[in-house]
């Protein structure tokens, strides 16, 4: 059947919104649509923060500036070898027939969050309003790449159908740039760029809880649970940040957070930093400074989520002007399993 013939389930007038809350259980269609939770107390400017639906009218309203530090309540897990980076291959086999659902989360995403199920046939991908999965970031072509389901390996499989921005898989902290029309298996906990638009796969057998460890700079060795709730996990130099880095310069009082947004992690760069800043001569200069996400810089103050194994690096440069950098700390994000 055509992608226009499948009951997908789209967004609802604010109306009838209120009266008839979304809920996958009603939903027979492959992709079932979660209504966002309210935005967390995070640095999203009002201008970037996620869509507002009818049911949000109490969801805070941020604004460019705005920092709520200390919110995370206890960051010290029981045990931290219960959160992984990676699966072995029997693990994650063991894993993936076992799972039941996958939740697929994407700022650029029609919603916030969609419930993905098995189908016999390939799901489009794309900015075309018809698509299967519509993702609606301007460097998303129209139909940008296809998912289908391997009943084998009871993984998905995505692959790319000529996209003009082209599609990398970001799997832990790898980055694979897929060649046209040439399926790729993904893992059960994963994330996929296409254009510039990331969207995260995750299983039903990954826990919502997960850790942050610092794998390089002053702090190495340390790690961090991501807080329950509306707690925020901030990292800067701030008195009041979880992670604190005052030991270093050239840093933000706060550098970055991580919070839950839909019951999955999210990464914001909340430091006071623009992309672009004017020199001297009166020139544009894109600012190199920043947050990167498996080396791509995020734009500030917008929302990113996360994967299992994903990497977090603060880079600075060592001189202005100059394009030699430091990474001042990388954090690598870990899961728990059900």
């Amino acid at each position: 059947s055509s992608p226009s013939s499948l009951p997908i389930a789209r967004s609802q007038p604010a109306s009838q919104a209120a009266s008839q809350p979304a809920t996958v259980s009603e939903r027979p269609a492959c992709l079932a649509i979660c209504p966002p939770a309210c935005v967390p107390a995070c640095l999203c400017p009002a201008e970037s923060a996620p869509r507002r639906r009818a049911s949000d009218q109490s969801a805070p309203r941020r604004t460019a500036g705005h920092c709520e530090m200390g919110g995370a309540v206890s960051t010290r897990p029981v045990d931290p070898n219960e959160y992984l980076a990676t699966l072995a291959p029997d693990e994650e086999n063991r894993r993936a027939r076992a799972t039941r659902g996958w939740n697929v989360f994407s700022e650029d995403l029609e919603w916030a969050a969609l419930k993905l199920q098995a189908k016999d046939r390939a799901l489009s991908v794309g900015r075309r309003q018809d698509a299967d999965v519509l993702v609606a970031n301007k460097t998303t072509s129209g139909v940008h790449a296809e998912l289908t389901f391997d009943e084998d390996s009871k993984l998905w499989k995505i692959t790319d159908m000529g996209s003009s921005s082209g599609t990398t898989v970001l799997r832990g902290g790898e980055l694979i740039e897929l060649s046209t029309n040439t399926p790729h298996s993904l893992s059960i906990c994963c994330a996929v760029r296409l254009g510039k638009a990331i969207v995260t796969l995750v299983s039903d057998q990954v826990s919502s809880k997960a850790l942050i460890e610092c794998t390089s700079g002053p702090l190495r060795g340390k790690y961090w649970e991501v807080p329950n709730g509306t707690g925020i996990l901030t990292c800067g130099t701030a008195a009041a940040c979880d992670i604190k880095l005052d030991q270093l310069e050239k840093l933000e009082e706060s550098e970055f957070q991580i919070f839950r947004y839909n019951g999955w992690f999210a990464l914001s760069d909340s430091s006071k930093r623009e992309n672009y800043f004017t020199t001297d001569n009166g020139k544009s200069r894109r600012n190199v400074n920043g947050i990167y996400l498996n080396g791509k810089k995020i734009k500030p103050r917008a929302m990113n989520f996360l994967w299992m194994g994903a990497k977090i690096t603060i880079v600075r440069e060592r001189e202005e002007g100059k394009n030699d950098t430091d990474i001042l700390g990388t954090f690598v994000v870990k899961c728990k399993f059900k």
